[in-house]
């Protein structure tokens, strides 16, 4: 399945199983309604943006096994403010090594690009996400579900809550989303739709996302990408520490794998468009 973005924009400041009638009765008595609950991960998506944002990550993808176009890779992630928009942020990724073997001229890639006049920044960014797409499937980002949960981008999605998972956190809910707006916010090949639907692991009490899992087609070809969130310590942010993937590239081809994230480091992007070195 052809899949191309048609908007991962973040905003700044930064079918689905049904309840029982009893247990969704119990439900609503002991925990927040949905609305509330969806408010306060709203707000907790706009504080993780904002702190998250200019940090560059680490990404070592690591696939069921090697074959043709599909192998070991070392990316740098990043999650920047748009030049020029207070209010956009974009996430990149640059591919530079594969199966052990560096690609030319790739380190440090996108710090370096933020040196870049302020015009010319989006066009080479898109540059390197076309690089990278030839060896990543380009869904695979693991902010991509925070995208729908911006309070701005919530009315174009159902949320359905669903069971406490307690092994994640005594106050952990399971919710499911689902697009019912369209255009969708992301497109297939010949501009079709494509909707999105998924979970969300959240806090009740603080509205803070642990996990989420966006799927993408329908059966027997669905894209699967699932995130799970953690905390860096050196940072004193929440993080994506493993997002996993099962995708299908072309009829009766499927890629599984998995992404770790580490070597969390943050850099300052000034109005005058000077960039200070990554703390490492």
């Amino acid at each position: 399945m052809a899949v191309r973005m048609f908007c991962l924009v973040f905003g700044v400041m930064l079918s689905l199983p049904s309840l029982s009638a009893r247990s969704a009765s119990a439900a609503r008595a002991q925990s927040p309604d949905i609305d509330v609950l969806m408010q306060r991960v709203g707000e907790y998506v706009y504080g993780f943006i904002d702190r998250f944002c200019n940090v560059v990550a680490e990404e070592r993808y690591e696939p069921d096994r090697v074959r043709r176009g599909n192998g070991r890779l070392r990316s740098d992630f990043l999650l920047v403010q748009k030049p020029g928009n207070e209010r956009q942020f974009l996430t990149f990724r640059d591919v530079v090594e594969v199966n052990g073997k560096a690609l030319r001229n790739r380190e440090e890639a996108l710090s370096k690009l933020f040196l870049q006049p302020a015009e010319n920044v989006i066009v080479q960014a898109n540059a390197i996400t076309a690089h990278s797409a030839d060896y990543m499937f380009p869904g695979s980002d693991p902010l991509l579900v925070m995208v729908f949960l911006q309070p701005e981008y919530q009315p174009r999605f159902t949320f359905t809550r669903d069971d406490i998972e307690a092994r994640l956190g005594a106050d952990i809910r399971r919710v499911h989303f689902e697009e019912t707006t369209s255009p969708t916010m992301l497109r297939q090949e010949k501009d079709r739709d494509l909707p999105t639907r998924g979970t969300i692991w959240a806090s009740e009490r603080t509205g803070k996302v642990v996990k989420t899992e966006l799927r993408l087609g329908s059966d027997p070809t669905t894209t699967t990408i699932t995130t799970i969130f953690g905390r860096d310590e050196p940072l004193g942010i929440d993080v994506p520490t493993i997002l996993e993937q099962t995708y299908y590239p072309s009829p009766g081809e499927v890629v599984k794998g998995i992404a770790r994230y580490s070597n969390f480091r943050r850099f300052n992007v000034s109005t005058a468009e000077k960039i200070d070195a990554p703390e490492r």
